[in-house]
């Protein structure tokens, strides 16, 4: 929308938009087909300030092609326009339900066909429903610590008060400090792999900096302490995420230049039930972290309209193939019997951010065509573990 249309819009009366934004990655964008691009949206909510209409946004947090720079993106976006922002819907998170295109086709948005602990996974096995908990919780952190920095009221969001209260504390070295931020591309693997297999495990220990690092971008030097534990994650967020596995302790501390410290103990145990684990048994039973999932079946109208938008490889009438089913299934057992990503870790860095400016990029103004679909094979192979890091009770599945 252009700024004489918006015009025309307020002229006649508009008082308010409430924009599905979804994320501040163009990637990440042009893989949902939401046909905008970044500068395009500063524009609307820029002229949407100057025209005195208010702006609500709505996000998706975790979508399945979002990686660490795509959801630090969304942070310096909602920084950037902050001014222009009234309300942020941060979400629960993004879902695959049968009545979705991601359910109908999980492979062309890099979902597994194969659920982990109730909840999707990628189809590389890096990416799983601890990972999304991790940044919705982060997300609602932000949105703490950035409400109140503009002009004008605060943003209003859904705030979850149990967070400042029982999952974090922060102090920053001023309490007043606001600097602009510029979109970069950073590289967020700052802890090594755990090992050379578990991407699961690779992923999951680098979860917390684009929080970390967008904290400082924004209101300078400060020291947090972040914890992430079943009791009170549960109590928190439910079991949609899955049955509280993560178990860690951030301590970090960086000053005004951008030397920091960083202190964190990470523990993840799979050995919990499934809470999908009410499963039909054959003779010896179903039980275990992986859940083959199919919805090409159901038949509903909703159903039905996604499934003909997903284009899956399938029927759109009648679905999967029993074989095609039987073979899933055969993945599951293989995948239970096999898979654990549990480990434990505990990584003390240190580091120097002061030459941040290097990483700057110019506002995306172009759309590219979306990711291809992919399939996936798995591949058994000798897993690699690195002992001083690592403590394991079962194989592990490689990816």
């Amino acid at each position: 929308m252009d700024k004489a249309y918006l015009k025309d819009l307020a002229d006649g009366g508009c008082l308010r938009f409430n924009f599905g934004s979804e994320s501040g990655s163009q990637k990440v964008l042009d893989d949902m087909a939401k046909g905008v691009t970044i500068k395009e949206m500063e524009q609307n909510f820029i002229d949407c300030k100057e025209l005195n209409i208010g702006c609500d946004t709505n996000w998706i947090v975790g979508f399945s092609t979002e990686e660490l720079q795509d959801y630090s993106d969304t942070m310096t976006l909602q920084w950037r326009m902050r001014d222009s922002i009234h309300n942020m819907g941060l979400g629960v998170g993004f879902a695959v339900g049968p009545e979705t295109i991601a359910g109908q086709n999980p492979h062309k948005f890099n979902v597994s066909y194969q659920k982990y602990q109730g909840h999707w996974i990628t189809q590389d096995l890096s990416k799983g429903g601890t990972h999304l908990m991790v940044r919705v919780k982060n997300i609602h952190i932000w949105a703490d610590n950035m409400a109140h920095c503009k002009d004008g009221p605060p943003i209003t969001y859904p705030i979850r008060f149990s967070l400042a209260k029982d999952h974090y504390t922060i102090k920053f070295n001023d309490a007043e400090c606001r600097k602009e931020m510029n979109y970069e591309k950073f590289d967020y693997n700052i802890i090594p792999p755990v090992t050379s297999t578990n991407q699961f495990a690779n992923q999951l220990v680098n979860e917390v900096w684009p929080l970390l690092r967008n904290l400082w971008r924004a209101r300078g030097g400060y020291e947090t302490e972040i914890h992430y534990n079943p009791e009170i994650d549960l109590k928190e967020f439910g079991t949609q995420f899955g049955p509280g596995m993560f178990t860690a302790v951030y301590k970090f501390k960086i000053d005004d230049d951008g030397k920091w410290e960083a202190d964190f103990d990470m523990h993840f145990n799979q050995n919990v039930d499934n809470p999908e684990d009410n499963r039909l048994p054959p003779p010896e039973g179903r039980k275990g972290p992986f859940y083959a999932q199919d919805y090409s079946r159901a038949q509903s109208n909703t159903v039905k309209r996604a499934r003909k938008l997903a284009k899956p490889k399938w029927s759109d009438e009648e679905g999967r193939s029993g074989q095609d089913f039987t073979d899933l299934l055969n993945e599951e057992e293989y995948l239970n019997k096999n898979v654990d990503f549990s480990f434990d870790l505990h990584y003390q860095g240190t580091g120097d951010w002061g030459n941040y400016t290097d990483y700057e990029v110019k506002v995306s103004d172009k759309k590219r065509d979306a990711i291809p679909e992919k399939e996936v094979m798995y591949v058994p192979e000798v897993a690699t573990i690195d002992i001083t890091q690592i403590k394991r009770s079962k194989p592990m599945f490689p990816v």
